[in-house]
């Protein structure tokens, strides 16, 4: 699997193929605040810069997720399947909608504590709730309930059968991270690396220790993906075995117990030195 193909895999990872409501229903949409929670860890909060699902029902008609002929102007559309949420009156980006699921970015450039959202489903609407924004939600996203998935520095993709070793580099991936330098529209797909506005407060934890962050070379969204985010580091050559890693800010962190699959090789098991040179970057 390409780095772009892995990458919306990702993104799409929370989405289930659901079954269609009955053509001509016409109930609206339904759903709650507690229904409305980061793709990635399924929780609350959501910031700016977050792909949000919307669990309810009667969302859609259909179960559609975003293809190359739904972007125009490099933009996420506006419409999945007769299905449109919007924020504050102002229609949101749609990667995946069905009937009882819906995953949209939140984009980076609002700086309200609040919104307003409302999901239409071919004109049907839904009640109009208070959704209120962290000033971040980072989220991790996993390849199980336990472990988080990511690339190493070749590309190959790190899951718990395939992990990575101390002094490796590792790209991890999130959302909720909020704004970046420079900063792209509300639907808009960044067509460059961009960095996080708040950088120097980035920090990398492994088994509650901050990783230094000399280590960590980027920290900022995924060319081509609105609302993932990606963080590029190197691993000390002491990290242990299956370390639990939390990205985030100061009091605002990621979900514990979310773990880095990781393993010595078996030189070093066996004896005791490192087994492997670090991956370099060119």
């Amino acid at each position: 699997m390409d780095v772009r193909n892995f990458c919306l895999a990702t993104l799409l990872a929370a989405c289930c193929v659901q079954g269609a409501d009955p053509p001509g229903a016409t109930v609206g949409p339904f759903y709650t605040v507690e229904g409305i929670v980061s793709s990635a860890s399924g929780k609350q909060p959501v910031a700016a810069g977050t792909l949000v699902t919307i669990y309810g029902s009667h969302l859609s008609f259909i179960t559609a997720a975003v293809a190359p002929e739904n972007i125009h102007a490099n933009n996420l559309p506006m419409e999945l399947g007769g299905t449109r949420v919007s924020l504050n009156g102002i229609p949101a980006g749609l990667y995946y909608v069905s009937p009882t699921q819906i995953n949209f970015l939140i984009g980076t450039t609002t700086t309200a504590t609040e919104l307003e959202l409302q999901v239409t489903n071919e004109g049907r609407a839904g009640p109009t709730l208070r959704i209120p924004l962290a000033a971040a939600a980072p989220a991790l996203f996993l390849s199980d309930p336990d472990f988080v998935v990511g690339t190493r520095a070749d590309a190959s993709v790190v899951t718990n059968d395939s992990p990575v070793h101390p002094g490796d580099v590792v790209v991890l991936y999130a959302t909720g991270l909020g704004r970046t330098v420079p900063g792209f529209g509300e639907r808009e797909l960044p067509d460059r690396a961009a960095m996080l506005v708040r950088t120097s407060e980035f920090r990398v934890e492994l088994n509650g220790t901050r990783l230094d962050p000399a280590a960590v070379f980027y920290a900022g969204v995924t060319p081509g993906f609105a609302g993932l985010y990606q963080i590029n580091l190197r691993l000390p050559e002491a990290t242990p075995e299956n370390p639990e890693i939390r990205i985030g800010f100061e009091g605002q962190m990621s979900t514990t117990g979310i773990k880095l699959p990781l393993t010595a090789p078996a030189a070093e098991r066996e004896n005791g030195q490192p087994g492997l040179q670090p991956v370099r970057l060119n």
